[in-house]
């Protein structure tokens, strides 16, 4: 049983699981790119850093980079691009952080050296 006040807890009061977060970043970027580009998955997730805690009533958004494009050796159709994902409160401080690796359709893969 869990007793005690709110604020007494590790993070200091009502916060958003981490996994929530992950879900709340994977439905945004989804709706914002991933769904009308060429999107084929991932191989997975390389970083995720839960920084600060997700209070309830907090407005984010997400700030993503594109680190690093690369075409596939083995798939000349298939591209990867390294994103650094950050998921941002009102004031801008990072919330959580993502590292993670994407593959996308290229256009013109014949003509690519």
């Amino acid at each position: 049983m869990i007793t005690g006040s709110p604020a007494g807890t590790p993070l200091g009061g009502l916060a958003a699981s981490g996994w929530h977060i992950g879900c709340l970043l994977m439905r945004m970027i989804a709706d914002g790119f991933v769904l009308e580009g060429s999107s084929m998955g991932s191989p997975g997730i390389e970083e995720l850093r839960w920084l600060k805690p997700l209070r309830p009533g907090t407005n984010i958004r997400v700030r993503a980079t594109v680190l690093e494009t690369r075409r596939s050796n083995s798939r000349p159709d298939m591209g990867l691009c390294k994103f650094r994902y950050e998921v941002l409160d009102e004031a801008g401080s990072c919330l959580t952080s993502v590292l993670s690796t994407s593959m996308w359709g290229r256009r013109e893969p014949e003509a690519a050296p």
